[in-house]
């Protein structure tokens, strides 16, 4: 699963149903609002907000224009006409500052999760990315997941476990109205970055006229991508039983040598394995040793590709995405303090932390599944 997943498909279905009423018009021709709006109310009953914001960014894209004296009449723009003609895929870009629109911060919070909440909607964003684009605007980001989950869980009458949707709306609702802007604007930008790129995993597949678009729901979860990467020296007891943790808490572990070369330097794996990944563990094990210069005690360290691949991942990842396994008396790299380090013990309290950073961060890992 990618951060970001632009579903072509449904907004295609959107843009062609707009552009469809300005079939055979030259660019400055138009017709009637209203026209329009309650076509689309008959056809997308249910879903008008994701039929509205789609309605915007044609604006934005010089696809159509509003009548400046009056919202009645729209006509057609050079890009509007480019794309009713042109066999190539006209480019889009998305600006959520202007297409997100609400009186209040709920109305506004709530108008942005038809957009990018659920799976299936028009931009989908996963949880770990929205969590890295909304964390720099809060000062105390407050509750971690699993201590909002349980919280909203005591207080629920019916026992029903809450949606994480919630708890990303709920860090939503702590920005001020300033900060709202900034945090739509990265957001933005983190879409923008997709929509032009075969990085995304894009749906091309226009909808059916039975597919059920009021499917889409406030309650369906948020998907992280799945896999972690493993950065180890030369012990395999404890990276396996490292791979072992992760497997039994849903995540594919990724390990370099197990992965395919494909002609690849390390560093050109490093990179690529490293795109797929939502959260690295670091193992530092003790496999050299090593002194300063004038003294004479050597020290247990790890390897060196140990300590370059974790300054790697927390550029690559976000520093709070990534925890340092630390065998007990390997020195600690004194530029690197700050990060998360996890003391490996024999009796196993080392797996629930990993599970505890991680849900720290939005990731699902659900301690009853360790065995």
């Amino acid at each position: 699963m990618q951060d970001v997943t632009i579903n072509l498909g449904l907004l295609k279905t959107y843009v062609d149903f707009i552009m469809s009423f300005f079939s055979g018009m030259t660019p400055g021709k138009g017709c009637m609002e209203p026209t329009i709006s309650q076509a689309a109310m008959k056809k997308y009953h249910g879903q008008m907000t994701l039929f509205n914001a789609v309605w915007v960014m044609l604006q934005i894209n010089d696809f159509i224009s509003v009548d400046p004296n009056g919202r009645h009449f729209v006509r057609l723009g050079d890009c509007g006409y480019e794309y009713l003609h042109s066999d190539e895929p006209v480019p889009m870009t998305v600006d959520l500052s202007n297409m997100v629109i609400g009186r209040t911060q709920e109305e506004k919070s709530n108008n942005l999760w038809d957009m990018i909440g659920p799976e299936g909607c028009l931009f989908y964003v996963s949880g770990p990315a929205y969590y890295r684009t909304v964390r720099g605007y809060i000062s105390g980001l407050g509750p971690s997941l699993s201590d909002f989950i349980d919280a909203e869980q005591r207080k629920s009458k019916n026992g029903l476990k809450p949606s994480r949707m919630n708890y990303y709306r709920s860090l939503f609702m702590r920005l001020n109205t300033e900060q709202v802007g900034y945090f739509l604007d990265s957001l933005s930008e983190l879409i923008n970055g997709f929509l032009d790129s075969t990085k995304a995993e894009q749906t091309t597949e226009p909808l059916n006229e039975e597919d059920d678009l009021n499917s889409i729901t406030a309650d369906n979860m948020i998907v992280e991508k799945k896999k972690v990467f493993i950065v180890h020296g030369h012990n395999s007891v404890i990276r396996e039983r490292v791979e072992l943790l992760l497997t039994q808490l849903g995540y594919e572990p990724i390990v370099l040598f197990k992965e395919a070369s494909k002609s690849q330097t390390i560093i050109e794996k490093i990179e690529s394995e490293s795109k797929q990944c939502c959260y690295a563990v670091v193992l530092y094990t003790k496999c050299d040793e090593g002194r300063a210069m004038g003294t004479d005690s050597l020290q247990p360290r790890a390897r060196q590709n140990v300590v370059f691949e974790h300054g790697y991942m927390c550029a690559k990842l976000g520093r709070d995405h990534v925890c340092a396994l630390m065998e007990n008396g390997v020195e600690q790299p004194g530029d690197l303090s700050g990060v998360i380090y996890i003391p490996f013990d024999d009796n196993g309290a080392w797996r629930h932390e990993i599970a505890k950073e991680m849900r720290a961060v939005g990731l699902v890992a659900d301690a009853n599944l360790i065995k």
